[in-house]
């Protein structure tokens, strides 16, 4: 058994942008961990629907500062390992996986 010096984070993609004009921020969603659409609730399945993203376990929102730093919906963002293990969707995560 290969020895994991922190949670394996699978599928972490990019499941809503947030802007000043509808929100007043500039803001990214990312979702970690794929979900049976039967452990969602209506509301969050009806808005991965809509942006073509399969339901995810986790999400948290990381404010940005501008335009340029919100990434498409629907893309894997590529962060270096030290930037992810930091982040609090990995200690999100770490929790929920025990």
């Amino acid at each position: 058994m290969p020895l994991r010096t922190g949670p394996q984070l699978e599928s972490v993609q990019v499941t809503g942008v947030k802007t000043p004009e509808r929100d007043g921020y500039w803001a990214v969603q990312l979702g970690a961990r794929d979900a049976k659409p039967k452990n969602v609730n209506k509301p969050q399945l009806t808005v991965f629907q809509a942006n073509n993203v399969p339901p995810k376990r986790t999400l948290q929102e990381f404010r940005v500062s501008d335009a340029d730093a919100a990434v498409p919906i629907g893309t894997w963002p590529t962060l270096p390992p030290r930037t992810l293990k930091s982040c609090a969707l990995t200690a999100t995560v770490a929790s929920r996986i025990g």
